[in-house]
């Protein structure tokens, strides 16, 4: 978390939000206060009739655990007070592990403002990049997995089309950034 935090909060200068399970929460909050950021206690999104994500061996989890941060002081401390909890009805997404349109669409209006920049590194079927595209929220996204980032490149770029026509720029191969350090994903 620490290395995802290093390379990736000096990009995100608003809220930064990880979508993660009870075992991984304080892991990142933990990172984000290292980086002198303000970090609220769990926010959970309950997705009513999830399953188990990848096992399937135990009980299903409704809940996906959102560590959450923000920047020290103004403007960011006068941004009002945000929902404690989302709840959503479960859709069908086109990856397993997936979150519902419905949320993300809830988290980018409680988090990003038109023309901001929202990064969402791991973005698996690229449903927050739909999100933050109906918001007119610019977003980065990438992911570990070709296939999956293939599928949100498609889906976004099917989004894109409802507002503008085809995109101008959509590149899957293009260098990162010159702050994420070399071979820090692969």
């Amino acid at each position: 978390m620490d290395a995802f935090c290093d390379a990736f909060v000096p990009i995100v200068q608003g809220w930064f939000i990880s979508q993660t399970d009870i075992g991984l929460w304080q892991l990142w909050s933990d990172a984000m206060e290292r980086h002198d950021r303000v970090v609220f206690v769990d926010v959970p999104s309950i997705i009513e009739g999830m399953t188990v994500r990848k096992s399937g061996d135990g009980p299903s989890s409704w809940t996906i655990h959102n560590a959450i941060s923000r920047p020290r002081g103004e403007p960011w401390s006068k941004s009002g007070c945000k929902p404690g909890g989302y709840w959503i009805k479960k859709e069908v997404m086109p990856i397993v592990g997936g979150k519902p349109i419905g949320l993300q669409d809830k988290l980018i209006r409680d988090y990003a403002k038109r023309g901001q920049m929202f990064l969402d590194p791991c973005c698996g079927g690229g449903t927050m990049g739909i999100s933050a595209i109906r918001a007119e929220v610019n977003v980065i996204m990438g992911d570990q997995d070709l296939s999956h980032a293939m599928i949100a490149v498609n889906r976004c770029k099917k989004e894109l089309a409802k507002y503008s026509g085809p995109p101008a720029r959509f590149e899957l191969d293009s260098p990162p950034p010159k702050m994420v350090q070399a071979g820090l994903f692969g």
